[in-house]
């Protein structure tokens, strides 16, 4: 969950969680917390409103990111998939 507002790299902290717990435990667990990362980033963004987020990102920032996703979310989503930290805030 922290990797939605702190610079941490998921798959050091899950490697890490694998190598304390053992590979089943630590698996889930580690599952369990992208899983929960992930659901929690999609209710931010499903269920705040548009006003929220522009004056959070500032209105210039807000038009380009709507300008990037409507051209091309989905290739930026598969692409962020590999880059460490921007893809949970993504």
């Amino acid at each position: 969950m922290a990797d939605l507002a702190l610079p941490v790299p998921g798959t050091v902290v899950m490697s890490a969680l694998g190598f304390i717990y053992g590979p089943a435990l630590g698996g889930a667990v580690a599952s369990a917390g992208a899983m929960l990362a992930g659901l929690t980033g999609y209710g931010i963004g499903r269920f705040c409103p548009e006003s929220f987020a522009r004056r959070w990102m500032g209105e210039k920032d807000y038009e380009k990111g709507q300008r990037i996703f409507t051209r091309s979310g989905g290739w930026v989503v598969a692409v962020s998939r590999a880059l460490p930290v921007l893809s949970e805030v993504l």
